[in-house]
């Protein structure tokens, strides 16, 4: 990577390019973060979405919109779009989740386009930040990888391409925090059940499982990249608001009957035998087969910590899995 034009005249602005997840809470989340922090944000929107309510809010808050697709851009094209930008983010969290495998493809070629532009004269590349965001799959990956592209499940195509990035030379930031609450609450996970006041499981119902609320992850990227843009090497970061069992939880929203759905190889089981079909289904198993595993612990301490840019995240105040319950029920009686 050239270092020709590297000099920034301030270097607490920076410019970001978020590349997916314009209409996810995520991408938003991290958008509006990142402009109350005085960064320039340029967010890649979907020609199918440029109408979509939150973008205006946006685009007064100083989010430059700029239309296009990430998966079908050719890469040239894709990367003459990061020009000027020093971190490339991909924050499509809800739909890497129902749709892996179009996101497994949208990923792939946003890295190739960060790769040529990280090789180009004068760039200002500094960093990619993959769309993980949940479970370090070193820890929670566990089902047998298939051998085709459409009939891996969700982690293993997260894993296919972390394996592609480090076998890169791409500076990249993964960012791991458990299970989003937002995402445990969602319908069409189907893990609760709010209107029945039922938790689906598989596993073990007392099986403690990590969890950030999407404000918090946004909080915590927008605070860790600021502060670190310059470090050259590759990182890690694991990191939670709040640890819980499906016990608690059932406990939390006001004795939730749970509905044990079977053990935890009875789960695996069932996502080998859907292979390439239903894949948002197959990775509503997975999701369920790490919370009830215990691979959905990634640390044993509150934060995980290596250096002073670590410890940062410690001091920002965080909710907790109770505080986000009593808020998302008031939420839904006001609106049943």
């Amino acid at each position: 990577m050239s270092t020709s034009n590297t000099t920034i005249e301030n270097l607490n602005r920076y410019n970001v390019f978020i590349a997916t997840g314009e209409v996810d809470p995520l991408g938003i989340s991290l958008c509006k973060e990142f402009l109350s922090k005085g960064q320039q944000v340029t967010l890649l929107v979907h020609p199918n979405h440029f109408q979509h309510h939150e973008l205006s809010e946006l685009k007064q808050l100083g989010c430059n919109l700029l239309k296009g697709d990430a998966r079908t851009l050719n890469v040239e094209e894709l990367a003459s779009f990061f020009q000027g930008h020093h971190l490339i983010i991909s924050a499509s969290l809800f739909y890497s989740i129902f749709h892996p495998l179009t996101q497994f493809e949208t990923e792939r070629n946003i890295m190739k386009a960060c790769l040529l532009y990280q090789r180009q004269d004068q760039s200002c590349f500094r960093r990619y930040i993959p769309c993980d965001w949940t479970f370090d799959y070193e820890i929670s990956f566990n089902v047998q990888l298939q051998t085709s592209i459409e009939s891996c499940h969700w982690l293993a195509l997260k894993e296919k391409i972390k394996d592609e990035i480090e076998r890169s030379t791409l500076v990249y930031t993964t960012i791991f925090g458990g299970m989003p609450f937002e995402v445990l609450f969602d319908t069409k996970l189907g893990i609760i059940d709010l209107q029945n006041r039922i938790i689906n499981y598989y596993g073990d119902a007392d099986t403690p499982f990590d969890c950030t609320s999407i404000n918090d992850l946004s909080k915590f990227t927008v605070d860790l990249l600021i502060n670190s843009l310059y470090q050259s090497e590759n990182r890690e970061y694991r990191i939670k608001s709040d640890r819980i069992t499906i016990n608690q939880l059932a406990n939390l929203l006001g004795g939730f009957k749970l509905n044990y759905l079977g053990s935890i190889d009875d789960c695996e089981r069932e996502i080998y035998e859907l292979k390439e079909h239903n894949a948002a289904d197959r990775t509503k198993l997975e999701l369920m087969s790490i919370l009830g595993s215990g691979r959905g612990k990634q640390m044993e301490n509150e934060i995980y910590m290596k250096s002073a840019i670590e410890n940062r995240l410690n001091e920002l105040k965080v909710m907790k899995v109770q505080d986000f319950v009593q808020s998302h029920l008031q939420q839904h009686v006001s609106t049943a």
